[in-house]
């Protein structure tokens, strides 16, 4: 059979069921709006907050990205601890199981800006959740770098002290008898206590990024928690959609069993002693 009297075979199928097919396909959309109406209405919260970048140095960890990635903050922002404060604060209607699965987190391409999305079918619940969420990362991250600046503040002082401790050795040596040796002796003196003043002033730098750094917010809240007045039902189109394309898969199904079966009674009619067509003596 050539393809176009298949073609043509298919079109005299679809006209010959065309009510059976429309019936079924209209049930199906019908069924798939059913679902969608039943379906609880869905409140999405959103608030951004503009993390703040680390500082870097030789004692500062100088791997660390200044920008924001899903594995950094975005990382402590999903943890267990910051969400079973945040939702032991807002109330959560399942604890932090429950706003474990309710949390998206997305940061924008080349900023440092973290987008929380909290989804609920309370309005109110998932703006308080989305804004506790928020507050207790910030507030982990400032306790989380204010021990990293001590940490890291500690260690400079120590250096600085072993250089202080250095000059002063400097200062009190000893130059030698000859005129040729106390020459050389100075100039090596000077040279080292020059080296040992460069490392001071470059360990006193970074001493003061860390404590700067220590005293800086954690992050600005750029968009407060909020969430649309009306809610939405999930996957409303697709679940429409699958009911519209199931009942039209269904229809051609049943419509090709019963042709199946027309056929099956005109060849039987067509035999000797066949029963006859209705209609057909």
């Amino acid at each position: 059979m050539t393809a176009g009297h298949s073609l043509q075979g298919y079109a005299q199928f679809v006209r010959r069921n065309r009510a059976l097919i429309a019936a079924l396909t209209l049930l199906g959309a019908a069924a798939g709006s059913t679902l969608v109406v039943r379906s609880p209405v869905e409140y999405v919260a959103q608030e951004s907050v503009a993390v703040t970048p680390q500082p870097t140095g030789a004692q500062i960890d100088p791997d660390r990205p200044s920008l924001v990635s899903l594995d950094s903050d975005a990382q402590i922002l999903s943890s267990g601890d910051v969400l079973t404060r945040a939702a032991a604060t807002s109330g959560f209607t399942g604890g932090a199981d429950a706003l474990a699965e309710s949390l998206d987190v997305s940061a924008r391409p080349n900023s440092r800006v973290l987008i929380v999305r909290v989804t609920s079918d309370d309005r109110d619940s998932a703006v308080a959740a989305c804004a506790a969420v928020v507050d207790e990362f910030l507030q982990t991250r400032a306790a989380t770098e204010t021990q990293r600046a001590q940490a890291t503040a500690a260690k400079l002082s120590a250096e600085i002290a072993s250089v202080l401790d250095g000059l002063s050795a400097l200062d009190t040596a000893v130059p030698g008898d000859s005129t040729d040796a106390a020459t050389s002796a100075s100039a090596a003196s000077q040279l080292a206590r020059d080296q040992q003043l460069a490392r001071l002033a470059d360990l006193e730098d970074q001493l003061r990024v860390v404590t700067t750094a220590a005293t800086a917010l954690p992050g600005t809240i750029t968009s407060a928690a909020s969430a649309p007045a009306s809610g939405a039902r999930p996957m409303a189109g697709a679940t429409v959609a699958s009911g519209l394309l199931l009942g039209a898969l269904t229809g051609v199904g049943v419509a090709s069993v019963r042709d199946g079966g027309l056929s099956r009674t005109t060849i039987l009619s067509r035999r000797p002693g066949g029963p006859p067509l209705r209609g057909h003596p």
